[in-house]
């Protein structure tokens, strides 16, 4: 009797430990040896592991796993799309702006910060090309196009409301010009001209009257005539009507008539009196970020937006470009496999464990039944 149950104990004994470490050596042989072992020319059987000898095959699975059911255009549409990620991407921008506000930023600082010298640029040159580019293209555009459709309502209106005033200055400066000294030597040349080669008749009366008497008899006639209601209405309705005529004037016959060159020049000059190199250098953003931040929010929400929907639309062709499939491949290839164990091996240790001790319980059941068998044999 005892030594039935001695032979039982033994044989349950034995089919644990084969149990075991016959699922221990499966385990390992997943990543064990790394490499292929040979005796002479001959390989040995199941060397290297199954990882790593799969690795390549493995790699590339990975890689379309990652594609075609974990990282997935619908599913980045759809993270794309949550409120989630909107807050997420405010805050960060928020954040940066703060950053700005708080470091006070110029331009030509923002230039250094990215390793640029924005000097070397030349600002000017370039804000000259903008403008001539953008000058050509709105030409290009409009130039069948009359002036009153294309200036504002508002700068039209006020353009007729100020021809009363400039009515007036030139009638006061021809006052003022025709009261002064200047004036009147003007109008003795002007009465010498007109005296000139106008015969025999002329010249008496000019050497009657003089030629200095004559101007001062004009003198005050040309500021009389100036100061009438009459001379003031005149010049206000030649006014108006040059106006009328220029707003129906097309594009295209305007820049005839002053040159196109001389236009594009005289736009050019016009903007860089308020556009200057040093000005546009030392032009603090952080103070402008600050004064317009409800312009700013604005900006970055709809910003946001727009870099959403520009994601959205284009995920399917990131993707591609960003050929991420070969990416996982490469990096599963590259990586090494004795890290590939320790990390599985860290993440699965205690169901390892188990696998071990399951295999060490069924082959103690296993040698348990065989020594049953046997000692019921006569």
């Amino acid at each position: 009797m005892l030594a039935t149950i001695l032979t039982i104990l033994g044989m349950i004994i034995i089919g644990a430990i084969i149990g075991g470490i016959t699922n221990l050596l499966a385990i390992k042989m997943l990543f064990r040896p790394y490499n292929a072992k040979y005796l002479g020319k001959w390989k040995i059987p199941f060397t290297p592991g199954l990882i790593p000898k799969r690795r390549d095959e493995l790699a590339k699975q990975l890689g379309m796993l990652v594609v075609n059911h974990l990282v997935t255009p619908d599913t980045l549409r759809n993270k794309l799309k949550t409120e989630k990620i909107e807050h997420e991407m405010k805050l960060f921008l928020d954040a940066q702006l703060m950053k700005m506000i708080k470091r006070d930023f110029t331009v030509i600082e923002i230039a250094h910060t990215f390793g640029a010298d924005i000097h070397q640029w030349n600002v000017e040159k370039h804000v000259d090309r903008w403008i001539n580019k953008s000058f050509r293209n709105y030409l290009k555009k409009n130039s069948h196009i009359p002036l009153k459709e294309i200036l504002p309502s508002s700068i039209q209106q006020s353009i007729e409301l100020t021809i009363p005033e400039v009515t007036n200055w030139i009638l006061l400066k021809g006052e003022k010009f025709f009261s002064s000294n200047e004036g009147a030597e003007m109008l003795e040349k002007w009465v010498s001209t007109f005296f000139q080669n106008k015969g025999m008749f002329w010249n008496m009366i000019q050497m009657f009257l003089g030629q200095s008497n004559i101007a001062e008899k004009i003198q005050p006639e040309m500021i009389r005539v100036l100061k009438h209601q009459n001379t003031k209405d005149w010049l206000e309705n030649l006014l108006s009507n040059e106006w009328s005529n220029l707003l129906q004037m097309k594009v295209e016959t305007l820049v005839e008539k002053i040159g196109n060159d001389r236009m594009e020049s005289g736009v050019t000059e016009v903007v860089r009196m308020f556009v200057k190199q040093e000005n546009i250098l030392q032009f603090n953003i952080s103070q402008w970020i600050e004064r317009n931040q409800f312009i700013i929010n604005k900006l970055i929400a709809k910003g946001i937006a727009f870099g959403r929907e520009f994601l959205i639309n284009r995920i399917e062709g990131i993707m591609d470009k960003l050929q991420i499939a070969e990416m996982v491949k490469q990096q599963v290839e590259s990586f090494p496999v004795e890290r590939l164990e320790e990390i599985v091996l860290s993440i699965t240790k205690k169901e390892l464990k188990m696998i071990t001790f399951l295999g060490a319980f069924i082959g103690g059941i296993i040698g348990l039944i065989q020594g049953l068998i046997v000692s019921l044999l006569p």
